[in-house]
Parts: C-alpha cells; sequence; structure tokens
C-alpha cells in the first residue's frame, strides 16, 4: 500500500515520498522472506518520521546492487561451465557414433545413463530472476551456494516462477522416487512458494522421462523438469 493509499483510506495526511516507500518495500519483503508467510516480522522497519531509514535504505540498496553483480558473474560462469560440458558431450557422442558404427537414432541407446541430463543454463532465460529468487530467501552467500547447487524446477507453463522451484533436498528426492514407483500420493514442498506449499508431485503433471533423468544426474545447479 503506498502513503497515497493509505492516506486516502485512513484519513491521514502523511506526506508523499518515493524514496521512503521503495525503503519500505524492500525492508518488508527482507524481513518476510527472513520470517516466513506465517511468522511474525521481526525485523526493524522504521516508520517514515524516525531517524534511520534513509541510512537503512542506503544499505539494502548497495547490498542488492552487490549481490545482483555477484548473481550476475555467476550466471556467466555457469553459462560457461554447462557450454562446455555440452561440447564435451557431444565429442564424447561422436566418438560413441564413429566406434560403434551407429545411426543418431540409435545413439540414446548405446550410451545409456552416461548421456548428460540437460539442464538449459545458456538458453534459459528466466536463471537471472531464479537466482533473485533464491538470493532473497537465503541467510548468506553460502547457503545461496548450496541452494542453487541442489535448486529443481518444475517447467510448468504459467505458472509463477517461484513457486515451480524446490530445494532438492533428499526427502524430496525420495518422495519423487516413491512417485515414480506408483505412490500417487506422494509430496514435496515447493521451496519458494508464498502459500500451499506442499502440493502432490502428480498435480505437477511431471514428464516421467525427465524426472528419472534427475534422478539419475547429480547436483551441480540447476536442473529442470518438464511438465506435460
Amino acid at each position: 500500500m503506498s502513503i497515497r493509499e493509505y492516506n486516502a483510506k485512513h484519513g491521514t495526511y502523511i506526506e508523499e515520498n518515493a524514496d521512503y516507500e521503495e525503503y519500505f518495500k524492500a525492508a518488508y519483503e527482507k524481513g518476510r522472506m527472513r520470517a516466513g508467510i506465517d511468522e511474525f516480522i521481526t525485523d526493524k522497519i522504521y516508520a517514515i518520521d524516525e531517524m534511520g531509514w534513509k541510512e537503512k535504505a542506503k544499505e539494502l540498496y548497495q547490498k542488492g546492487k552487490r549481490k545482483a553483480m555477484e548473481l550476475k558473474e555467476k550466471a556467466k560462469k555457469a553459462a560457461k561451465k554447462a557450454k562446455e560440458a555440452a561440447q564435451a558431450g557431444a565429442k564424447a557422442a561422436k566418438e560413441a557414433m564413429k566406434k560403434k558404427n551407429l545411426t543418431p537414432d540409435s545413439l540414446d541407446d548405446a550410451l545409456g545413463e552416461e548421456i548428460p541430463v540437460e539442464r538449459e543454463y545458456e538458453d534459459h532465460g528466466d536463471l537471472q530472476e531464479i537466482e533473485n529468487i533464491v538470493s532473497s530467501n537465503a541467510k548468506d552467500g553460502t547457503d545461496l551456494k548450496i541452494d542453487m547447487k541442489h535448486l529443481i524446477q518444475f517447467k510448468i507453463t504459467g505458472m509463477p516462477l517461484r513457486d515451480t522451484l524446490l530445494k532438492g533436498r533428499p526427502r524430496y528426492l525420495q518422495a519423487i522416487k516413491d512417485y515414480l514407483n506408483g505412490d500417487e500420493g506422494a509430496e514435496v514442498k515447493m521451496s519458494y512458494r508464498t502459500k500451499n506449499k506442499t502440493m502432490k508431485i502428480k498435480d505437477l503433471k511431471p514428464d516421467r522421462s525427465s524426472l528419472k533423468q534427475l534422478l539419475k544426474s547429480k547436483p551441480d545447479g540447476l536442473r529442470v523438469v518438464n511438465c506435460l
């Protein structure tokens, strides 16, 4: 709610201040992320007539700017790493075809589990936004690195991006295994949804072959599960 909207609703005459509104929004979102959707915000949020909010606004801005630069650099490194892995995989595939005199259509069967799992780094247009979502919820840089390493996205058309993300915890990977083994009630807790986080895997309508590839892969950055 903006200051103008607050004044209109409560009959007050607080002077409008765009800088304060920007500070309040950033401080509130940070506090809400830290506390969770169902808990009280314990972070200090300054009122417009309190001393200190301008300094805090500057601090939040500088911190956000530094984090954005760090995420941008990490995205570049991830893209480079993925490209190198793809090139190495393509080279290995060509060598396998030469050795076994295979056609491209039969290559998948020949290589089996050694085929690299698709990670979609370089062409994944949402990677920067995903890293921003994870970063805003991470306690520190170490947590951010761990969360990004294990992150899974259920690629669902039309669903808000933050609602598609899952931290690849062992219990959720086990739930995916249970689902593939026939457990229709297997559930996961989508890590960044603001409400109704727990979902049945079947309701995400994942492609079974994509889930199997996920379970064969090692956590090394964003892994994508295609959904029907």
